[in-house]
């Protein structure tokens, strides 16, 4: 049977399922930071306009959607800013930071 979540307009409420044993006795010192592969995936959208968290839901694992403009895309943007190329011999390419931009790295 699948896992049922029940959720209020502020949080989640209960959280019910009929897994195996093997499943509830999970080695917590032994849990490390690898991919850990399951079934489903908890997911919970949060709206910037009311500025809360929308009530979440259990779904089959799968893919997640994710705006062009999320602050994590832009950390990566972020550690390519300010590098500077240059050619040398034999048409080499070097990369580097400034020593000025360095000092804000």
């Amino acid at each position: 049977m699948a896992p049922h979540l029940q959720t209020s307009s502020q949080h989640i409420t209960s959280y019910s399922s009929n897994v195996g044993e093997e499943y509830a006795n999970v080695k917590w010192d032994e849990l490390g930071f690898g991919l850990i592969p399951t079934d489903f995936m908890f997911i919970m959208k949060y709206c910037s306009k009311d500025g809360y968290f929308l009530p979440g839901i259990l779904a089959p694992f799968g893919n997640i959607e994710l705006s062009l403009s999320a602050g994590v895309l832009n950390y990566g943007q972020g550690l390519f800013e300010g590098l500077k190329a240059c050619t040398g011999e034999k048409m080499a390419v070097f990369s580097f930071f400034g020593r000025k931009r360095m000092a804000y790295a």
